[in-house]
């Protein structure tokens, strides 16, 4: 099999309480994404000879790299004030980051056949990454969103989930179905899915 492509960076608010999810949108156009789960590891050895061993998830490192960031992001992701109207954001120091549920989809072609393999990282912690600016020299240079976090387990121990799907529709309702995203402004009088529900 051979994965390629990366699509539909999805984003949305996790509640740590009800397991629900809300404010769901598209974080831009995906660049880039990487997953890689850490492990605690132990090993015991005996008559010069490993006995017995365990390796445990204890959560994954999370990097998402967009063409831009949202202004949504700025108060489902990191917790910060929006006045919509204006488009202004307001940090403070007080300001914490929420927990959300993370999704997006890449293609696999196996045998010639291509698949469409949606992910979800039911419970990230993102954190700011740094601004950088510079003047416009003789070359066009774009800027790029990137954020990192940490994606940890729910309570049940689902850590991410990855169905597969014949078509990229089928992928693409799956994410906004799980995050309980839809295509007006997020309605939380629709809990969606949640630990009880799709996280399983």
């Amino acid at each position: 099999m051979a994965y390629y492509g990366l699509s539909k960076p999805m984003i949305a608010k996790y509640d740590v309480v009800t397991g629900k999810y809300s404010n769901g949108f598209q974080c831009g156009h995906a660049v880039g994404t990487n997953v890689d789960p850490q492990y605690n590891e132990a090993e015991l050895h005996g008559d010069d000879q490993m006995q017995e061993s365990a390796k445990e998830f204890k959560y994954a490192d999370v990097t998402l790299e967009t063409t831009h960031m949202p202004i949504q992001a700025a108060e489902v992701m990191f917790g910060h004030k929006v006045d919509k109207e204006i488009n202004k954001v307001t940090f403070n120091v007080n300001d914490n980051a929420n927990y959300v549920g993370y999704g997006f989809f890449v293609r696999e072609k196996v045998d010639g056949v291509v698949k469409y393999v949606a992910a979800i990282l039911p419970k990230t912690l993102f954190a700011e990454a740094g601004e950088n600016y510079s003047t416009k020299g003789s070359n066009l240079e774009f800027k790029t969103a990137s954020v990192s976090g940490r994606s940890l387990a729910l309570e049940n121990g689902v850590w991410k989930v990855n169905p597969t799907f014949d078509d990229e529709a089928g992928a693409v309702e799956f994410i906004k179905e799980y995050l309980n995203i839809t295509d007006s402004p997020a309605d939380e009088s629709n809990p969606g899915s949640g630990e009880t529900g799709k996280n399983s």
